[in-house]
């Protein structure tokens, strides 16, 4: 699929062309259609979900857990607990990285995906 860019670019060239077809008084039939289409793929694009991932790393950062949850990844990031337990792969991140000092954070980046 295109990007946002192309597609409204898309919009934009089909709406132009039917706006000069309608000034030229030319028949609009197939300005129409470019139009229509064009607005289709605007429809379709704009219905894609965006979800954020929370990539908690390692201090070498090399290795990590990934998750869609919030509450895992401040978990295994920071040792701030959810009142509904936490992942047993974030808990296994702390262990296995965090040694003496529990407060220690890991780092984490958040990332918006397209899915």
């Amino acid at each position: 699929m295109n990007s946002a860019h192309e597609i409204a670019t898309e919009l934009h060239d089909a709406l132009n062309a039917l706006l000069a077809a309608l000034d030229a008084k030319k028949d609009t039939s197939d300005a129409v259609s470019q139009a229509y289409e064009a607005q289709a793929n605007f429809v379709e694009y704009a219905k894609r979900e965006r979800r954020t991932f929370h990539i908690v790393l390692n201090p070498a950062k090399n290795e990590g857990f990934i998750t869609d949850d919030k509450d895992d990844a401040l978990f295994a990031s920071e040792n701030i607990r959810a009142s509904a337990g936490n992942s047993l792969i974030a808990e296994a991140l702390r262990e296995g990285y965090v040694e003496a000092d529990e407060d220690a954070a890991l780092p984490m980046i958040e990332v918006e995906l397209e899915v």
